[in-house]
């Protein structure tokens, strides 16, 4: 059996990666792992969830965080697709690691499934036993 780990996933409101704008966005889902798309690599997820409030609190960036479970990658970096008008997806040179630092507290996932929404878009704290049933904690 694959050993998975607790994590903090920050996504926009479609449930899509969120940080990134311009890449591919990771389609996420509430109870089902998913995986990177085609091209991309590997999924990002936060340690904790005071390391996913403190990467969004400097930027005033006002995204869910979902507590997670996620299967570990032994990669140590990202990788995309450029997006821009000489690069092309079905390019080999399109892929490539990453240049810039990933956020303190990141970890590398291979898949990752949302289990339970713990911020909401006004950094409201939530208590979700029930996936189906979101209930705002006083």
């Amino acid at each position: 059996m694959v050993e998975t780990k607790k994590g903090f996933k920050i996504v926009n409101h479609e449930l899509q990666s969120a940080v990134i704008e311009g890449y591919p966005c990771i389609q996420y889902k509430l109870g089902e792992f998913v995986y990177p798309n085609v091209n991309t690599g590997p999924a990002t997820v936060f340690e904790s969830l005071d390391r996913a409030i403190g990467f969004l609190i400097p930027f005033g960036i006002k995204y869910p965080v979902f507590e997670c479970e996620y299967v570990p990658s032994d990669l140590n970096y990202v990788w995309g697709v450029l997006f821009h008008p000489l690069s092309h997806v079905d390019d080999k040179d399109t892929k490539m690691k990453s240049i810039f630092r990933l956020p303190v507290g990141t970890v590398l996932a291979i898949s990752v499934k949302l289990t339970k929404l713990v911020i909401d878009q006004e950094f409201r704290r939530y208590n979700n036993d029930n996936k189906n049933n979101l209930n705002l904690v006083p």
